[in-house]
């Protein structure tokens, strides 16, 4: 097991839409850069707000970011502006835009768009996982629209998922349009996130925080986790040992990968099957059944050549892996 810090980097780059990044100064520092500085009263007072908001957010959709300043190294900053860390006037105004930072992102959790709640439909008829949604079984399927980039409430109408069960598998089908496929074929459980893939997020038991994290790149090469979920910090755990046994999982592009410039790529697409006794605290040949519910997530990577967006099948505030922010299926029969 150990912590788990998948695409960190994009992390920083989304979690607030801004968050301050600053290299190390390798220049000589001045005297003034030497002064320590007392914070202001404004500075204490920020200091407060974004304390009293973090608290306000547990056991919301806020509540991954809460944690992240409240028990995270981004915490620092509350102490330079409370005055508990002694600073120069250089790391106070660091601390300024990094706390800012977590209060626009929790000022926006009481009007956040709630977890959607859907209902999953059952087939007679199991799909062909061979990476295509031609097979008439997926008409079966609930068919959802549209994603939104992570920290954002704005819907664009670039995926489409299917989701449908049979007594021994749930079914996942995804269609991403993407002018330009990026997806080396890189070793199982490499970081194919930070290329196009599409990510699935299984949490039967919200109480025991476990979850699968199972991500099928556009080229075919799976990342597959089992995450234990930290109730007070950031991140928590993964065991990349685990595996989900009799996983199935196809893909298909629609014109050519890894090829920038290429101007008949249109998209690419998932299929994958998810049996059922392969869930966390699942027995041995466990079977789907009407009015089971699952805490879940769907995403989709999107990376092209000088950009990289995630994308959430609805809007999801922090990242991936906020499972406060999870939607919730119920299998119908």
């Amino acid at each position: 097991m150990k912590f788990y810090c998948v695409g960190m980097v994009v992390l920083l780059a989304l979690f607030a839409g801004v968050l301050p990044v600053f290299a190390a100064d390798t220049a000589t520092p001045g005297a003034a850069d030497k002064v320590i500085v007392a914070p202001s009263k404004a500075d204490k007072a920020m200091a407060t707000h974004v304390l009293d908001l973090a608290h306000k957010a547990q056991g919301t959709v806020g509540q991954e970011s809460a944690n992240f300043i409240l028990n995270g190294w981004p915490h620092d900053g509350v102490r330079v502006l409370t005055g508990e860390t002694p600073s120069t006037a250089k790391g106070i105004v660091w601390a300024r835009e990094l706390v800012q930072s977590f209060i626009d992102v929790l000022e926006k959790v009481p009007t956040w768009p709630k977890p959607p709640a859907i209902v999953v439909p059952y087939t007679e008829k199991a799909p062909v996982i061979d990476g295509k949604l031609d097979d008439l079984a997926w008409k079966n399927a609930l068919v959802l629209h549209g994603a939104s980039a992570l920290n954002t409430t704005k819907q664009v109408d670039n995926t489409t998922w299917r989701l449908m069960w049979d007594e021994h598998y749930l079914y996942l089908g995804v269609n991403c349009a993407d002018k330009e496929v990026i997806a080396p074929k890189l070793e199982h459980n490499g970081p194919i996130y930070n290329y196009d893939c599409v990510e699935f997020f299984l949490l039967p038991d919200f109480n025991t925080r476990k979850y699968w994290e199972i991500e099928v790149s556009a080229t075919g090469d799976l990342y597959e986790a089992m995450n234990t979920k930290s109730p007070d910090h950031w991140g928590g755990q993964n065991d990349l040992t685990a595996h989900v046994q009799g996983l199935k999982y196809a893909t298909s592009v629609q014109g050519v990968a890894n090829k920038p410039g290429d101007t008949t790529t249109t998209g690419y697409t998932v299929t994958m099957a998810v049996p059922f006794d392969q869930l966390p605290g699942a027995a041995t040949g466990a079977k789907g059944a009407a009015g089971m519910q699952l805490h879940f997530m769907l995403a989709h990577m999107d990376k092209n050549s000088g950009s990289f967006t995630a994308y959430a099948f609805y809007p999801l505030m922090s990242w991936t892996h906020n499972i406060w922010g999870y939607a919730t299926m119920t299998l119908k029969k």
